[in-house]
């Protein structure tokens, strides 16, 4: 059964995507060299937060359409046609509802929320969160449609376009933090325009008989989308909260010094990202056969454990010695934050697979009550540990929380698959 799994296709499709994932990976670390270097350890900080802004916002606003897109699309229930006209109109309403929100907010609250960051890096951050939303919504529809090829070119024109800009804002120019900002938000617009290019080309190519009328598909796309959505964005947090908490109780510097440990460690999920964009909707496709999603899953799992834990001890011996060398003297207290993130970073690799398993199975809602309960770990760990050891604080809350999130998912996984057992012998009896 595995050898037909994991048939030529289908690794073609994980080579594929593990090879953007390794461009990419090496684009934004290059990308984070040259503005740690630039910048310092406060430019480094600031920049990470205005670009985590956006990122922010589309947690909040994107209501789980792009991975109910990915779902609906690879059982061949949603057209692409009828995708791509129900998400263009609801990434533009929920785009101005996002900046409707945001903005009054922001406008009272932001020393706060945003302690230290300028207002002109917050308006950048507002600017791009639509280009990020409506890009995200398009590219589900070419990733449900496991057009990988095409899928897999957009994050390395985004990031190609990225570090060029910074290399001549920041170096040739010498220009500062906020045309670093720009060049992300160009990045990001380049790459939407070559998504919108690529969907007319995949629904022009595509069999697009409507299934349903377009409010039908908007019902059936947010009753899977809401349980999705939460369960993400308490992921985005459990993932990000830390950012938040370290700025303010630590400020802008120890920001930067945290954000190289955090970008460093989430290099490691490189395997993990390229095999579950893949998984999620080839497993979608298998809804009617377990056994073959059970045994896709486990190996999957296996290998990503096995090659994160691996490569993650090879980083911590490439950091030792080159850390100082690459990104600078003032970096030299980023290599243990890296070294506490470790043990989490690798189960929060396994838990990826183990997520996407729980969602393609029809049950997206349990991923969000575990997001839920860990979030709740999360902060308390930050809020307790930051004040009174800093940023080994920080580090030692989220690995803590990536790893209780692992747990719970393998628990729930188990119980999943045994429950699906008995309901097929209960049918077939």
């Amino acid at each position: 059964m595995i050898h037909k799994l994991f048939n030529t296709k289908f690794k073609k499709n994980i080579i594929g995507t593990l090879s953007r994932q390794g461009i990419v990976t090496v684009l934004q670390f290059f990308t984070v060299v040259l503005i740690a270097r630039s910048l310092g350890p406060e430019g480094t900080g600031l920049y990470s937060m205005a670009v985590l802004l956006p990122t922010m916002l589309v947690n909040m606003f994107n209501l789980g359409i792009a991975p109910a897109t990915i779902y609906f699309i690879s059982r061949k229930e949603i057209s692409a046609l009828d995708s791509f006209t129900l998400n263009l109109k609801c990434a533009l309403q929920l785009s101005f509802l996002g900046v409707l929100v945001a903005v009054p907010i922001l406008s009272v609250g932001a020393d706060y929320l945003l302690p230290n960051v300028p207002n002109t890096l917050i308006v950048l951050g507002l600017i791009s969160f639509p280009i990020i939303l409506i890009n995200s919504y398009l590219q589900a529809i070419i990733l449900g449609l496991e057009d990988y090829k095409k899928y897999n070119i957009l994050p390395i024109i985004s990031s190609a376009v990225i570090i060029i800009g910074v290399s001549i804002s920041l170096y040739y120019f010498e220009l500062g933090i906020t045309y670093a900002v720009f060049s992300y938000i160009a990045g990001n617009l380049i790459s939407l325009i070559v998504c919108v290019w690529c969907v007319l080309r995949k629904i022009k190519d595509t069999n697009n008989t409507s299934v349903k009328s377009i409010k039908g598909n908007r019902a059936k796309i947010l009753n899977y989308g809401w349980k999705s959505y939460l369960s993400n964005l308490l992921a985005f947090l459990n993932y990000r909260l830390d950012f938040f908490l370290v700025n303010f109780f630590l400020g802008p510097i120890a920001m930067g010094l945290y954000v190289v440990a955090v970008q460093l460690s989430e290099a490691l999920w490189v395997l993990s990202r390229g095999i579950c964009t893949v998984l999620f909707p080839r497993m979608s496709a298998l809804y009617d056969d377990l056994n073959e999603r059970w045994a896709l899953m486990q190996k999957s799992y296996r290998l990503v454990m096995l090659f994160t834990s691996l490569l993650g001890i090879f980083l911590i011996l490439f950091l030792y010695y080159f850390l100082t060398p690459i990104f600078g003297e003032k970096y030299i207290n980023s290599l243990p934050i890296f070294i506490y993130l470790l043990p989490g970073v690798i189960f929060g690799a396994g838990s990826r697979v183990q997520a996407n398993f729980i969602a393609a199975s029809g049950k997206p809602e349990w991923n969000m009550y575990v997001g839920l309960a860990v979030l709740v770990i999360n902060v308390l760990g930050n809020l307790l540990l930051i004040p009174i050891w800093g940023l080994k604080g920080a580090a030692i809350a989220t690995s803590i929380g990536y790893s209780l999130n692992s747990l719970a998912k393998f628990i729930l996984v188990k119980k999943l698959f045994v429950n699906s057992i008995k309901g097929n012998l209960k049918c077939t009896s």
